[in-house]
């Protein structure tokens, strides 16, 4: 990917502002046990990918340490009492178990009750790497109305339509010129990585691609070294990507590479967003026929969102930002933008997830007086502020949540 601290060309970080800046190089949390200590905790090294510096910030906490949200269940009721919470939930990891094919990744049948169950009397929001469309399916809850998924780590934001039951897509508009680009890396990925590789597939998430190494084997033979090979498909995806680290960079999460828009966008980000459009009430009644445009209104940028403009004047609303594709309808044109009625809002979100990439979500909550559920079973760093072990805790949780 990029090495060092090499940032973008200079003129282009100038004229947009959406342009992720230089992130250095990673460092691995030195409590995540070693590839010798257990051949499924196999870790890519450290060259050239997205910095975890972010997770060692002042407000971090080691995860293990963290209270049980089962056990604190009341406490946290407690800090909802007089608003309305807002359910954010990643999918694998979360809601899923993580399993060897990713494409066999399903909800229990517990956990799919429990989620319908959450989506009928709450506003619920599932935020995945994973493409818009596969997460709607994977989820399978067609016909709740108060769920709505965000793909591509947020890239990817599904608003329902009340005039025809669809979605509709809103989406950076700067990531439209980014996508020939990403295209043209899966391509090499595909016809030059993949083929020297056993076990390693590529996962296409529309704004990112994802390629997974769980099932990864020794290219001499089944016992031989898991890291070695993965160290080298690492070092093949960078000589890949690397002609491309002006609008493409490589993250990694468990047991994936990812690569994905060079764009200062991510599921931190895609939350503040959906709080502001759930603060209209879009959720709270999708059957009283009023059209979306009635309810998401325009108005003028905030100054926290100035840094989202895509040139160095700021824009006049987010109808300039936002594409907005109704794959559904050719007829529903809606608008969106940061609208709130008042700085204080109505609701108190909740994020759950288990990867790194979650911790932009569990960052905004820290200044959204919202609550972050951290789920894992190993030490890292995270700012969340309570734990959950796996998704059967996460079933538990909501399931005590709506009937205590």
């Amino acid at each position: 990917m990029r090495s060092g601290n090499r940032s973008p060309r200079k003129g282009n970080l100038e004229e947009v502002s959406l342009l992720s800046p230089s992130r250095g190089k990673a460092t691995l949390s030195k409590n995540i046990s070693s590839p010798q200590q257990s051949r499924n905790s196999h870790v890519p090294s450290s060259s050239s990918f997205r910095t975890l510096s972010k997770l060692s910030t002042p407000t971090s906490s080691d995860a293990l340490r963290l209270a049980s949200a089962l056990e604190r269940l009341q406490e946290i009721k407690n800090k909802i009492n007089g608003y309305r919470p807002i359910f954010f939930l990643d999918f694998d990891g979360t809601l899923a178990n993580i399993v060897s094919n990713p494409d066999m990744a399903r909800l229990t049948s517990e956990m799919h009750e429990t989620l319908r169950r959450l989506a009928e009397k709450y506003a619920v929001a599932i935020i995945s790497g994973r493409s818009r469309k596969k997460l709607k399916e994977l989820v399978d809850l067609q016909g709740v109305s108060g769920l709505l998924y965000a793909g591509s780590h947020g890239f990817d934001i599904g608003v329902p339509s009340e005039e025809d039951g669809g979605d509709i897509s809103y989406h950076p508009k700067l990531a439209e010129s980014f996508l020939p680009t990403l295209r043209e890396v899966r391509a090499k990925i595909v016809s030059e990585v993949l083929p020297n590789f056993r076990g390693v597939t590529l996962e296409d998430n529309a704004f990112s691609l994802s390629i997974h190494y769980r099932n990864i084997v020794s290219a001499e033979s089944e016992s031989g070294d898991i890291q070695r090979e993965v160290d080298r498909l690492e070092s093949e995806i960078d000589r890949v990507v690397e002609p491309f680290r002006d609008k493409l960079e490589k993250t990694f999460g468990r047991k994936v590479f990812e690569i994905r828009l060079l764009l200062n966008w991510n599921k931190g980000k895609a939350v503040r967003w959906l709080l502001h459009i759930f603060s209209k009430g879009i959720s709270e009644s999708w059957s009283d026929k009023v059209p979306l445009k009635e309810k998401i209104k325009e108005t003028q940028f905030s100054a926290e969102y100035q840094d989202l403009s895509l040139s160095s004047s700021p824009l006049e609303n987010m109808e300039e930002f936002f594409l907005q594709n109704n794959f559904e309808s050719e007829t529903q044109k809606s608008r969106v933008s940061w609208y709130s009625e008042s700085s204080d809002s109505p609701f108190v979100p909740l994020y759950f997830g288990d990867d790194v990439t979650d911790e932009d979500a569990f960052q905004v909550l820290q200044g959204e007086s919202g609550i972050g559920i951290v789920v894992t079973e190993i030490s890292r760093p995270t700012g969340a502020k309570y734990r959950l072990r796996n998704p059967d805790e996460v079933q538990q949780f909501l399931d005590k949540f709506l009937t205590e």
